[in-house]
């Protein structure tokens, strides 16, 4: 098994490429935590251990969860192979065993570098939020490497990897499908009626606890309920996470009827997404999150430390998202460029037989550049519905302490960068793809 693993990495490496953004920056995350705890407990210094391993538990937790989007696109994109692979008589289980051990490669082979960059890392992200909450809170700490922390961080990422490859391929793979696939509708299962059932039960006490806040004329008190926001930002994100990428497929369907268009490069963007659920579920659900989680967030602290008057809360604020929220965020951003590189990839067979079709190549460009804007429009769409909530909420504690909101920059600030962002880089990468053979 471990020849054929090789083998097959050696085969398709120029696909497995794509996942070098989302190892990497993973690899440094893991890296930075391992050495800044290590150096933390020589130390005795409580609080930049602290620091560091929630650096290391959520940003583990959420590389686990991404991968899932990752796997499902390089299935698509092997598809071929593995339904060769099936008919040869491999199991699930070989199948599951043989991209998660593909992962695993890659990973020890990136987080292998990553680990060198994390050391230098480790002393600027501590330095960053030293100057954030002072020497009296983070102490200096001389940031030391040793053999455990290296050995940890070079395997820590590939085993995160390998296992979260091989659950989420099991998942995805059926050898059902893979030899005769069929267009199936989707159907609620129990599993995901208990799931959505859960979350917005989760949403409704979140709402009606903010809410009640409205029964105190105690300050404090309503300060304490309103920290539920935070909270209820979670559970948005979890919600986007089960109804992508059927929101988004709805807001598209709804786009091309309110505002229909002959224009074949947004008409031709709208189908490609469309026909292509998989990818639309993977860079939706990443991207809408992140802007989702920080947009909300920043309007929480903006106004609510100003209702308050506590200015030091707003930098214990600052330091507590970029120690608790960085590592998904940032992970959340790069896993969204390995899948446009990913997708880039699966875009060179499409792209010939366009080309055979006489279609030129500024027009496939210009068509990309439709889906980037799409793709964007719908971030935003979806940042939007759900901090619009985050949005009344704020204002209503705002309302029970005599105070009005001071800045709603972060509603939409966030979303404009993240989007321009992808859009410049959407473009980029898939125009590359087009051009490279000129």
């Amino acid at each position: 098994m471990l020849k054929l693993i090789i083998y097959q990495f050696q085969y398709s490496k120029r696909q497995w490429l794509g996942t070098i953004p989302l190892l990497f920056v993973s690899s440094l995350i893991v890296g930075t935590s391992l050495f800044g705890i290590a150096s933390a407990i020589k130390t005795a210094n409580n609080n930049a251990s602290q620091l560091f391993q929630m650096l290391i538990v959520f940003g583990g937790t959420t590389l686990f969860f991404l991968i899932s989007n990752n796997i499902r696109l390089l299935i698509d994109i092997f598809k071929k192979d593995y339904q060769l692979w099936a008919i040869l008589g491999a199991s699930r289980t070989q199948l599951s065993l043989l991209v998660s051990g593909q992962f695993y490669l890659m990973a020890v082979i990136v987080s292998s570098i990553g680990t060198i960059l994390s050391f230098i890392m480790a002393d600027s992200y501590y330095k960053f939020l030293q100057n954030l909450l002072g020497r009296d809170e983070l102490p200096d700490l001389v940031i030391t490497a040793n053999i455990q922390s290296i050995l940890l961080s070079v395997f820590i990422v590939p085993t995160i990897v390998g296992i979260g490859a091989y659950f989420y391929s099991s998942r995805i793979l059926k050898i059902s499908s893979i030899l005769k696939p069929k267009k199936k509708k989707r159907k609620v299962t129990v599993t995901g009626f208990i799931n959505i059932s859960v979350r917005l039960i989760l949403w409704l006490l979140c709402i009606g606890f903010i809410v009640s806040a409205g029964f105190s004329s105690n300050k404090e008190i309503i300060a304490k309920q309103s920290s539920i926001i935070l909270f209820l930002l979670i559970i948005h994100i979890l919600i986007i996470q089960s109804l992508s990428p059927s929101i988004q497929m709805f807001l598209i369907k709804f786009l091309m009827r309110i505002f229909p268009t002959e224009n074949y490069v947004i008409n031709t963007g709208f189908w490609n997404l469309l026909s292509n659920p998989s990818y639309l579920k993977s860079i939706q659900t990443s991207m809408s999150m992140g802007v989702t989680l920080i947009s909300g967030f920043i309007l929480y602290t903006q106004n609510m430390y100003s209702f308050m008057n506590t200015a030091n809360g707003v930098l214990e604020a600052r330091a507590s998202f970029i120690a608790y929220l960085s590592a998904p965020i940032i992970l959340i951003i790069t896993s969204s460029i390995s899948l446009t590189i990913l997708s880039s990839n699966k875009d060179i067979e499409d792209i010939k037989q366009l080309k055979t079709l006489g279609v030129s190549r500024l027009q496939l460009f210009k068509i990309r550049i439709g889906e980037a804007i799409i793709h964007s429009v719908l971030i935003l769409l979806v940042s939007v519905i759900f901090n619009l909530i985050i949005l009344i909420l704020v204002s209503f504690i705002g309302q029970l302490l005599g105070r009005s909101l001071v800045d709603i920059s972060g509603f939409w600030q966030p979303s404009l960068i993240v989007i321009s962002l992808l859009v410049i880089f959407y473009s980029i990468t898939k125009g590359f793809y087009i051009f490279r053979d000129r």
